[in-house]
């Protein structure tokens, strides 16, 4: 029911609410004592309208990221025109509903195209914020002007090879008519229930040219937050790695012992494998002639210069992985090398595991050991 056709009820209860797999969530009020849901989009998205803290004024809202937000404040203040009605949501974001242009007596029906607009003011570092989930930093703003951020759908563009581009809310078309030089940081929120990776995996594309390009710098996991470096506007979307669960295969392996006294010694590792990665949502692991070399949740490991590459440093074990290219570093703190200098052939066995604990990947790699030198390799298996 429109919301021009529902009467203030006093201090009476009633909030919308979105019913998903078996669960039912209060979407909360505008700060009044009701709310009521209209229409709900694939991405989650909710419109409808609620009572403000006086309990009188009715206002129509949005919900996106686990927030409600008053429609009419995401309308610009200078646009003339008064919401009063909204009846649904498609998956471009877009909203259809009714309101007022110019105090007129009539409302009209209007169409919302979902963006944010915000002014760019000349000067160095010059941090501009459109709404909750778009914060851009220019570097040098020559001449002032205004900067726009549009929701683009995905799926309007193909997204990046073995890559998924998240819902909505992480995915803007922002133009700008100020003039400036030199790059341009862009930061966009992401929604962490709509992410099936590791947060440090995300990814900031930007769609220029018919091509995509990560210009990702740094990924905020407290936050939920992807930041990347450009000179240029157009498309810009946070995307999620597609990990296929299909068994990888050795091309190189080695081991060498390091400061080996004894029965000690330190195990540095090294292997050339074939991309892509499987998922890597759960733990990677390395044994060498059964012993546990390490074994780390694929969430403690930092996010590399280069994107895809990651490192885990902890009590002597020295880990690097790169994920474009196929390889694996590891050095591990002194161990006990008992029963090696004696063995020919030393199993190897390197190991990723899902969220599911499925372990995929690499398996049994017999390594020969050469003589003297406390390397063993093997030329691998395809």
């Amino acid at each position: 029911m429109p919301s021009s056709l529902v009467q203030p009820r006093g201090a009476l209860t009633q909030h919308a609410f979105l019913y998903s797999a078996g669960t039912m969530q209060d979407l909360g009020t505008l700060g009044g004592t009701w709310s009521h849901a209209y229409g709900i989009n694939n991405a989650g998205q909710v419109v409808g309208d609620s009572l403000l803290s006086d309990n009188v004024t009715v206002h129509n809202f949005l919900y996106t990221g686990g927030t409600m937000y008053d429609l009419n404040n995401l309308i610009p203040s200078s646009s003339g025109w008064v919401l009063d009605s909204v009846y649904g949501i498609n998956d471009s974001g877009q909203i259809v509903g009714a309101g007022t242009y110019n105090n007129q007596a009539f409302p009209q029906a209007v169409l919302l195209t979902p963006g944010a607009v915000a002014s760019v003011t000349t000067g160095t570092n010059v941090t501009v914020a459109l709404g909750p989930q778009v914060e851009l930093t220019f570097a040098d703003v020559v001449s002032s002007g205004t900067v726009t951020a549009v929701i683009s759908l995905p799926g309007s563009v193909p997204p990046p090879v073995n890559f998924s581009l998240l819902g909505s809310t992480s995915s803007y078309d922002i133009t700008t008519s100020a003039v400036f030089t030199g790059n341009v940081e862009v930061c966009i929120a992401y929604n962490p229930a709509q992410i099936t990776v590791p947060a440090q995996l995300l990814e900031l594309f930007h769609y220029s040219g018919g091509v995509w390009t990560d210009i990702t710098t740094s990924v905020d996991t407290v936050n939920n937050v992807v930041c990347g470096q450009t000179s240029s506007f157009s498309v810009f979307a946070v995307a999620e790695p597609i990990y296929t669960q299909e068994a990888l295969s050795i091309r190189y392996a080695a081991v060498q012992f390091l400061n080996k006294q004894d029965t000690m010694g330190n195990v540095q590792l090294w292997a050339n494998f074939k991309p892509p990665v499987p998922s890597a949502q759960g733990a990677i692991k390395c044994t060498f002639d059964e012993i546990t070399l390490f074994s780390v949740p694929f969430s403690e490991f930092k996010r590399g210069p280069l994107p895809n590459l990651y490192w885990y440093v902890k009590n002597g074990l020295d880990v690097l992985i790169d994920f474009n290219l196929g390889q694996i570093f590891v050095t591990t703190p002194k161990i006990a090398l008992t029963g090696l200098d004696n063995a020919t052939v030393v199993p190897v066995e390197i190991t990723i595991s899902d969220v599911s604990g499925l372990e995929i990947g690499f398996q049994n790699i017999e390594m020969t050991k050469t003589p003297g030198n406390w390397l063993v390799y093997t030329a691998g298996k395809t």
